[in-house]
């Protein structure tokens, strides 16, 4: 039951699935801007057919799933970095 309710949340949350499938990790010194981010986001869910989140439930999304975010100089970076193992 509770692999049922963890794939349930995974297929109804479209940030968590972009983060899995597209191979991004937690990083805690490596940083992405958070507008590349969402730009590549919003990409993957035009491409499957999702509906993307706005910008501020994106980051919000985000820091739900582990992941930090804050200001930099040049604007909101994640503490995410993408690996090769994408699906």
């Amino acid at each position: 039951m509770r692999a049922q309710l963890e794939a349930y949340k995974r297929q109804s949350d479209t940030v968590r699935l972009f983060l899995d499938e597209q191979g991004y990790q937690v990083s805690s010194d490596y940083t992405t801007p958070l507008k590349d981010l969402y730009r590549d986001y919003k990409a993957y869910c035009i491409e499957d057919g999702y509906r993307p989140v706005n910008n501020k439930n994106f980051q919000k999304r985000l820091n739900a799933n582990g992941i930090m975010t804050e200001r930099a100089r040049f604007g909101f970076v994640a503490y995410v970095r993408k690996t090769d193992m994408a699906f």
